[in-house]
């Protein structure tokens, strides 16, 4: 009786160290492999996400006159300087990675040099800048303000109705106040 007990006892404790063995290797594996696998789902989300805002923007453009030459002006620039200035900031990055920003705060230096290192960034910048000072009241026309008008007031449009509406009839069950 006492050989049945000490055997079962010591499969029970090989079947616990088993179970806790297996749980540890398996969990180191999952850590390992989310290190190897996070830069590649970093970089293909990086690029859908910026494909899309990239597809947005170009959409954007149907809506101002193309043949203005201060609307092709502030889209050459910006998409010049949004490729040449983080090319800068790149190559002017020492090995011990700090960019050419150079102060005193360690943490200003980090925000500036992230920021002019992203070539969307920069263009957005230089893009908006560009296109709120140069002749901006002059060329409200050719900018494609226009089109957006009657959404810019939830009222001012029927399709604003529709296209900011809740999905599957939502807005049923939620209080009046709320909408």
């Amino acid at each position: 009786m006492r050989k049945v007990v000490d055997d079962n006892w010591n499969k029970i404790k090989s079947g616990f160290f088993f179970i806790v063995l297996s749980g540890i290797l398996l969990k180191v594996a999952v850590c390992v492999e989310a290190q190897i696998l996070e830069s590649y789902m970093f970089a293909a989300i990086y690029c859908i996400l910026y494909g899309f805002v990239a597809a947005v923007g170009i959409s954007f453009l149907q809506f101002t006159n193309s043949n203005s030459i201060r609307n092709i002006y502030v889209l050459g620039v910006s998409l010049f300087l949004g490729t040449s200035v983080p090319q800068y900031f790149v190559m002017n990055t020492d090995v011990s990675g700090h960019g050419p920003v150079r102060t005193n705060a360690g943490w200003f230096n980090d925000i500036l040099n992230t920021i002019f290192s992203s070539p969307p960034t920069v263009a957005l910048i230089v893009g908006t800048i560009l296109d709120n000072t140069l002749e901006a009241h002059h060329a409200y026309e050719d900018r494609g303000l226009p089109w957006f008008v009657p959404f810019q007031s939830w009222k001012g449009d029927s399709r604003n109705e529709e296209f900011y509406s809740y999905p599957l009839r939502i807005n049923e069950y939620i209080p009046s106040r709320f909408l």
